[in-house]
Order: C-alpha cells, then sequence, then structure tokens
C-alpha cells in the first residue's frame, strides 16, 4: 500500500467527527514491544508540518568503547605515548580502529569522550597523565593528572571531555607518567569510549 492510499474497506463509519478522529483512522493503534529499529520511522509536526522521522536520528551514535583488552603497554618516563586499545566492546558505525576514533561523513556536531589509564608501581608524588590528540596535536584542555599518595603502587587518571568535530577529525588517547624507567599500564583499567551528542 502506498503512503497516499486508504487502507483496504476504507474509513470507519464515524471514525472522524468535527470532534476527533477515532484510532479505527489511523495506524499505530497496536504498541510496539521492542526497542525501535533505526528504520522504525515517528511523525512529528515541523512548525506545523506532518513529518515522518527515522528511529536512528534520535540515536546517540556514532558511538564507541575501546579497551586494552588483556595486554600491559610500557610506557617511558615522562613521555606522551599513544595508548593502544586493540579491544572494541561495541563500535555502532565502524569508526574506530587502528587505536582512534573517526568522525564518519555526515556526523560533524558534539562529541562526549570518556578515558582513562592506570600504570603500575608509581612512587609517590609522581603523576600519571592522560590527554586526547585531534588529527595528531594535544588537546591542551584535555590535559588531566592524578599524584599518587604511596610508594610502588597502582596509579589511576580518569576524565571526561565533549569536543566539537566534523567529519575525518579523528581522535587517540596518549598517557604518560613520571615514575623513574619503563612502567607498564594495567591493562583493566585502560579505556576510550564516545558517542555523539544529539540536540546541540
Amino acid at each position: 500500500m502506498s503512503k497516499t492510499q486508504i487502507p483496504t474497506g476504507g474509513i470507519a463509519d464515524d471514525a472522524i467527527s468535527e470532534e476527533h478522529i477515532d484510532a479505527t483512522a489511523i495506524t499505530g493503534t497496536t504498541a510496539l514491544a521492542a526497542t525501535p529499529a533505526s528504520t522504525d520511522e515517528l511523525l512529528i509536526s515541523d512548525a506545523g508540518t506532518l513529518k515522518r522521522i527515522d528511529f536512528t536520528h534520535i540515536y546517540s551514535t556514532p558511538a564507541f568503547q575501546a579497551t586494552a583488552g588483556t595486554t600491559a603497554q610500557t610506557l617511558s618516563h615522562n613521555t606522551f605515548t599513544k595508548i593502544n586499545l586493540g579491544t572494541e566492546v561495541f563500535d555502532t558505525d565502524s569508526a574506530f580502529g587502528s587505536n582512534k576514533f573517526t568522525v564518519p561523513s555526515g556526523e560533524d556536531g558534539k562529541y562526549s569522550f570518556t578515558y582513562g589509564i592506570a600504570v603500575n608501581n608509581i612512587d609517590d608524588g609522581e603523576k600519571v597523565q592522560i590527554k586526547l590528540y585531534k588529527n595528531g596535536s594535544a588537546v591542551d584542555n584535555t590535559h588531566m593528572r592524578t599524584i599518587n599518595p604511596t610508594s610502588n603502587a597502582l596509579s589511576y587518571c580518569q576524565t571526561t571531555q565533549i569536543l566539537t568535530l566534523s567529519a575525518t577529525d579523528y581522535i587517540e588517547l596518549y598517557g604518560m607518567h613520571e615514575e623513574g624507567g619503563d612502567q607498564d599500564t594495567n591493562y583493566s583499567h585502560v579505556f576510550l569510549s564516545g558517542y555523539k551528542i544529539i540536540g546541540v
């Protein structure tokens, strides 16, 4: 049936009056008992004009989460190093790969990122730091650091940042520590996740 045809049998008697439209004159009286598919449609009023919109337009996508899996990474002293994120937990638009997230075509906008690392054997007073890099350069306002209060302990560093991005922009996670010599990350606490914020 085309979008302009009246259902077979026509509109039921008394379906339309000067006061209301009865449910028999429209579709949608059956409840959807599952999460809508991305191609399911909603009916909205756009400045008084009724229009259809695919449900995908109100998803917070692209969205992804990647972790270090079960692999530790050695970080040199006082040097920002790109963090290896070899395990994808999910990736709605296949936009994460080679340890970086790339904004897909047509998905310009604001993105929220949450990210963190942990490094073993950090002495008291030594720092662990993380930064997001955009297109190969550090984004200054994503700098985050922790100072370990005890000796030879696991030190965590985690934060959240919102960035305005355009198609083909790519985001990577970098980390460093000030403990003397090389130190390994604790892979259980290494991750980068993000999603597009709708409506802003």
